[in-house]
């Protein structure tokens, strides 16, 4: 075997291979978390647009026939709460929505010092589609109903 004296040995080590591979592994596995972070964050706000879309549809609903609101509670699918709300009439809702959202309706009465209990009704909607507390949407409405002649 001959040796050459005075070349030096040209390319990496095993060593120095191995460290590379793990600072890529490192640096992918950072990456593909993040990514993975970002789409989860992408399809909460998604669901929370959808979910203010159904509420503002129920408000709006609500605010053309006051005479339809009255004081009751009310749990289920948005289009089942609406039909219990409007006495059968259907709510336009994809199925999918209306399978992933989860709606809480209450209307009371809302005392006020001076005011007869009947003249104001509090509406309370919660919207909620997965287990987490930011999984959720709330609003509280106040409706003021002219006294009965």
């Amino acid at each position: 075997m001959k040796r050459v004296v005075g070349h030096k040995a040209r390319g990496f080590t095993l060593l120095e291979v191995l460290i590379s591979v793990v600072i890529l592994a490192l640096a992918f596995a950072t990456v593909s978390s993040l990514h993975s972070a970002t789409i989860t964050a992408t399809m909460r706000m998604g669901n929370k647009q959808q979910a203010i879309l159904v509420m503002r549809q129920l408000i709006s609903a609500i605010e053309e026939d006051l005479n339809r609101v009255n004081l009751q509670q009310l749990e289920g699918p948005p289009s089942e709460v609406y039909r219990t709300i409007f006495e059968g009439q259907k709510m336009s809702i994809q199925e999918e929505l209306d399978q992933l959202f989860h709606v809480k309706y209450a209307a009371e009465q809302w005392g006020v010092p001076n005011i007869p209990p009947e003249a104001l009704i509090k509406i309370t909607i919660t919207i909620s589609w997965g287990v987490a507390e930011a999984d959720s949407l709330t609003t509280m409405y106040l409706i003021a109903k002219e006294p009965d002649a």
